[in-house]
C-alpha cells in the first residue's frame, strides 16, 4: 500500500507543477489501509494527461514588443487636428519568430487567439490626450487608454512643456479570421509641430515613442 501512496503523491505532484489546483484531480489522496482502485487511478491518469496536453499546446505567454523607433534627434511627429490619428509602429520585436503576429505599415495583424496588451502612447505639450487599440478590420474599437491631462499649454500659469504618456491595458480575443489593429490617439490641442507626438532626446542614441507589449496568452 505504500506504493499506491508514493503513485498517488507523484500524480498530486505532477498536477500542481502543471499549474492545476489538486482538489480538482478526482481523488488526491488515500488514507493508510485504503483500497486504490483501477477507477482512482485511470481518472486520476486521465486527468493529468490532459492537463499536460494543455500546456504543450501552450507552454508559455508567447510576448513580442511594437515599437516606434527612430533616429537620435528626430521627433516623434505631429498631430495636426483634434481628431483620431494612427501611431507609428515601425519595429517588431520577435526574436521566437511567432507566426501569430505580423507588422506591416504601422499596422499589425493578429491570428485567432486570446491576447493581453501594454501600451505607453506618448504625447507632448498637448494638455489633454486618450489613446486606443483600433481593430481595423471589423472597424471597432477594441479598448481605450486612461485618460488625463498630460501637459498644460495654454491659460495656465507656468505652462509646463512636458512629454507625457496615455497607458493602454487590457486583454481581449480575435475569432473567426486574422484582424488588423492599429494604435490611436487624439489630443486637445493639436499642432503641426513634429515634436506633439513624442519630443526626441537627442542623446545620440535612438529615439523610442509609442511602445507595445503583447501577449499570446491561448486559443
Amino acid at each position: 500500500m505504500k506504493s499506491a501512496e508514493r503513485l498517488a503523491g507523484l500524480l498530486v505532484a505532477a498536477a500542481f507543477l502543471a499549474g492545476t489546483a489538486v482538489s480538482a484531480l478526482p481523488k488526491p489522496s488515500w488514507q493508510t489501509g485504503e483500497a486504490l482502485t483501477a477507477s482512482d487511478l485511470n481518472g486520476n491518469f486521465q486527468n493529468l494527461e490532459n492537463r499536460v496536453a494543455t500546456l504543450e499546446a501552450h507552454p508559455t505567454r508567447e510576448v513580442v514588443f511594437l515599437k516606434d523607433v527612430r533616429s537620435t534627434g528626430t521627433n516623434g511627429g505631429q498631430a495636426a487636428g483634434s481628431t483620431w490619428v494612427q501611431r507609428s509602429l515601425n519595429t517588431l520585436e520577435n526574436p521566437s519568430a511567432y507566426s501569430w503576429v505580423t507588422l506591416n505599415g504601422n499596422q499589425f495583424t493578429l491570428s485567432p487567439g486570446t491576447y493581453e496588451i501594454l501600451a505607453f502612447v506618448p504625447s507632448h505639450w498637448v494638455n489633454r490626450a486618450q489613446a486606443r487599440l483600433r481593430n481595423l478590420t471589423d472597424a471597432t474599437t477594441t479598448l481605450l487608454s486612461s485618460s488625463g491631462l498630460l501637459s498644460e499649454r495654454e491659460g495656465v500659469d507656468g505652462q509646463a512643456s512636458i512629454t507625457a504618456a496615455n497607458t493602454l491595458m487590457g486583454a481581449f480575443k480575435v475569432t473567426g479570421a486574422t484582424k488588423t489593429f492599429q494604435i490611436e490617439s487624439i489630443v486637445q490641442i493639436p499642432s503641426a509641430e513634429d515634436w506633439t507626438l513624442g519630443h526626441a532626446s537627442a542623446f545620440g542614441v535612438q529615439e523610442v515613442y509609442t511602445q507595445v507589449r503583447l501577449a499570446r496568452t491561448g486559443p
